[in-house]
């Protein structure tokens, strides 16, 4: 009987998040896979053609947060952010502030030093770690996982799997962490390929809080909205 139900309620979540009348599909890198129970998706964008997008910061939490935090909340903007354990612990109330003002959480890692010389099962525990910490903090599982670096071979995959994440990558890559004062840069690498479902990365930097306000007025002008990264994916939003 707990089977039953179990797999009717995996019917209905598939009839609510891809049943959608919103032209919908995802962006792979590779195939889909299963390990155990776990089906694990490598997500890159949400293909539709309505002009939406979400913007989703790494390296969370960080000084650079509360500017961030604070220009999210003036504009109306919700946003995911992606947990280092690490920085979880040293900046534990600007972690519950992202809770607290309403955006998402995901995992990126306890110690945000994935590579090819890490043993699946030392994945498996940082994973673990990391969503410990965040956890214990807020009171919230995170629901995506995306490897430090972007990172990702057959172990990052596996690891996922059996931590029960799909991994969530980007279609629109900034590259605000590496040009510093390079503003104008930035916002072109923003804007010159912009397209509709785009997942953008961005960092929990100072070049990026000085920038946001910014790119959100651009992103508007260009009439994209801005989604929480659970409606991007799902299609939960009106038109």
């Amino acid at each position: 009987m707990r089977l039953r139900f179990a797999f009717l309620g995996l019917i209905a979540l598939w009839i609510i998040i891809f049943g959608s009348s919103k032209a919908l599909a995802f962006e792979f890198y590779g195939k889909a896979e299963v390990y155990g129970l776990n089906r694990v998706r490598v997500i890159a964008r949400a293909q539709m053609e309505d002009k939406v997008v979400a913007l989703t910061f790494d390296d969370a939490p960080a000084p650079a947060l509360s500017e961030i935090l604070e220009i999210l909340n003036r504009r109306k903007v919700k946003a995911t952010f992606f947990v280092i354990g690490a920085q979880a612990q040293r900046y534990p109330e600007l972690l519950k502030e992202i809770v607290l003002q309403g955006h998402e959480l995901g995992n990126h890692s306890f110690s945000h030093n994935f590579d090819d010389s890490q043993e699946l099962e030392a994945m498996i525990q940082d994973i673990r770690k990391c969503e410990r910490v965040i956890f214990d903090l807020t009171g919230r599982i995170p629901l995506y996982f995306r490897p430090p670096g972007g990172f990702l071979n057959d172990r990052v995959k596996e690891a996922c799997g059996r931590t029960g994440y799909s991994i969530l990558m980007w279609s629109l890559d900034t590259r605000d962490w590496a040009l510093g004062d390079c503003k104008e840069q930035i916002m072109e690498n923003l804007l010159a390929d912009l397209s509709p479902g785009d997942i953008i990365l961005l960092h929990v930097v100072p070049q990026t809080a000085s920038l946001l306000d910014e790119m959100i007025t651009a992103l508007t002008k260009e009439g994209y909205r801005i989604l929480p990264l659970s409606c991007l994916l799902s299609g939960a939003y009106g038109r």
